[in-house]
């Protein structure tokens, strides 16, 4: 399990994120998404640590112009059978948002 840090309104939370362990093709490795989205721009990468996911994020987000931002961390895994490089995407770990009233972020646990 990895600890990972974001900030909302300054502070400093502590989101834990685990890798998931019944994920994907055994023996192909885990990579962590990240994208977020606000008024008609965005942002997104792939790393293979969750705690970098995180803090790319939450960095992003905080870089967005004023107004509704949305964000999201998934599991993934390289399609090998793809004629073009690209990801299958499992489970979502984190799901973010931009708090209207206090413009901080708010993470919540994934799920489907």
């Amino acid at each position: 399990m990895s600890e990972v840090f974001g900030s909302s309104d300054n502070t400093s939370e502590v989101v834990s994120v685990s890798e998931p362990r019944d994920v994907g093709i055994p023996g192909y490795k885990i990579l962590f998404t990240w994208g977020v989205a606000g008024d008609g721009c965005g942002a997104a990468g792939v790393t293979d640590a969750p705690t970098t996911a995180m803090q790319r994020l939450t960095a992003a987000m905080e870089a967005m112009p004023h107004g509704p931002v949305k964000g999201i961390i998934q599991c993934a895994q390289v399609n090998m059978t793809a004629r073009r490089p690209s990801y299958v995407h499992g489970c979502v770990v984190v799901r973010a948002r931009r708090d209207e009233d206090t413009s901080g972020i708010v993470f919540e646990r994934g799920g489907e």
